[in-house]
């Protein structure tokens, strides 16, 4: 990017062509008082070109892209020259934009009749259009797959079932068993004492006294069903959950569970029979 010559020696001739033509025009009076320093010109359009020339290729020489096409943009707005429009297209190609880079090769091409590289600046042309090109015809890249995430491993996979199972299992016997303990046994006395009245009541016992056993002896055997009932609903549940646990983990191990239940019902009372191969 060492135009700085080419640009300057026109901005310099234009100025001096200026020159004669301003120093006739002036009035007679302005030659014997001249301006004050505080009234001095400020700088015209083509030395503020010359200098964001300058401060463009210092920030490109940087790497700072960005700030260097705004200063050469800012050089073009103010003087018309083909190699501003270069510097652009190189700033452009630098910052990935390959199009306006193509655009303002091309604007230097059309305007610098004279430049020595017209054959380097086609070509690049040429190649960028070919990158574009490319770039268009890019099919849209795969989204990545996630990674798959290993199950954890179960070692024990009907262990829940288990503690379940065996916990119904517990409940549902302890409420059985009391049941018929708790309530099969007062029920059994006082069916023998009914019993030893209807064979002649050695113990002298009223008739409300008989009437007052059997109401208690019916109302402790209602109680006593409805516990085992319970208590045989909870086992067998259980029994069911510990099956499925038990057959999950032989299953995981290799080898199935078997187990197998069986209820047992007496004259006072009923309870389950759990055999199986673990």
């Amino acid at each position: 990017m060492t135009r700085l010559a080419r640009i300057i020696s026109p901005v310099l001739c234009g100025l001096l062509t200026l020159a004669p033509a301003i120093a006739l025009a002036a009035p007679a009076k302005a030659k014997s008082s001249p301006p004050a320093e505080s009234e001095a010109p400020e700088a015209g359009p083509p030395e503020r070109a010359v200098e964001a020339y300058r401060r463009g290729t210092e920030l490109y020489n940087e790497a700072n892209f960005e700030a260097a096409l705004e200063a050469f943009q800012e050089a073009a707005t103010l003087y018309a020259s083909p190699d501003f429009q270069f510097n652009i297209a190189k700033c452009y190609e630098r910052l990935g934009k390959l199009e306006e880079a193509v655009r303002h090769y091309q604007t230097y091409l059309r305007t610098a009749d004279d430049s020595s590289d017209r054959a380097v600046v086609e070509s690049t042309v040429e190649d960028l259009e070919r990158r574009i090109e490319a770039e268009k015809n890019r099919p849209d890249p795969e989204p990545e797959p996630e990674p798959e995430q290993a199950p954890e491993p179960v070692t024990n996979p009907g262990r829940a079932l288990v503690i379940t199972g065996g916990a119904l299992l517990g409940v549902g016997v302890a409420v059985g068993l009391g049941g018929g303990l708790g309530f099969g046994i007062p029920v059994s006395r006082d069916n023998a004492s009914l019993g030893d009245v209807r064979d002649g009541n050695p113990d002298r016992l009223t008739f409300a006294e008989a009437d007052e056993i059997a109401i208690r002896a019916s109302r402790n055997q209602t109680i006593e069903r409805i516990m085992i009932g319970a208590g045989g609903a909870l086992a067998i549940t259980g029994v069911a959950l510990l099956a499925v646990g038990l057959s999950k983990n032989k299953k995981a191990a290799g080898s199935a569970a078997r187990l197998s239940v069986s209820p047992m019902w007496g004259r006072t009372g009923g309870g389950l029979t759990l055999q199986g191969n673990f």
